[in-house]
């Protein structure tokens, strides 16, 4: 654990002791690729990042007979330093999830006897550092990790760690 916490601090001071001369020349402002995080969402996922202050909006609707799934998330990024191949951020998350399930019950003769149907909501915030790799000009593979609050029902709180991912093109 000690290595591991000696490790990010010096990642994180190597990033912001880069002097001015080893500043990446104004970025792309667009990014769109896919994510996946607790506190950031799942799938298809938009970042608009012009200056120091951006966004991401990620999404992944799944329909199908008898469920559907969705996730939306919408994430504020603070850009803190950026060298040529690395941008190093804090995020802070937001993820909703809405779940359905239709169950039917049968009885012996494989008849229907009954059906049901179950709903589920849950709200995940979160936040915590990210770092951007740079493969290229063009493409950014991104890991985050912090905190999470995770809100499965009005009785159902969880705090945890969190890690999310996301593979994007820069345009």
């Amino acid at each position: 654990m000690k290595r591991t916490i000696f490790f990010v601090f010096l990642a994180i001071s190597i990033v912001l002791s880069s002097t001015a001369q080893d500043q990446v020349k104004p970025s792309l402002k667009h990014e769109i690729g896919m994510a996946a995080g607790w506190s950031t969402g799942y799938g298809i996922s938009y970042r608009y990042w012009p200056k120091d202050l951006g966004f991401q909006v990620t999404t992944a609707p799944h329909f199908e007979e008898g469920s559907t799934q969705a996730s939306f998330g919408l994430t504020g990024l603070l850009k803190l330093s950026e060298i040529n191949w690395l941008r190093f951020f804090l995020y802070i998350g937001n993820h909703y999830m809405y779940e359905t399930w239709e169950y039917t019950n049968y009885d012996l003769n494989g008849n229907p006897t009954d059906t049901y149907s179950e709903v589920q909501h849950r709200y995940v915030a979160g936040l915590g550092p990210g770092f951007e790799f740079l493969i290229g000009e063009k493409i950014g593979l991104n890991l985050m990790f912090g905190f999470r609050s995770d809100w499965q029902s009005p009785s159902t709180h969880i705090v945890g760690f969190t890690g999310e991912t996301g593979l994007y093109y820069r345009f």
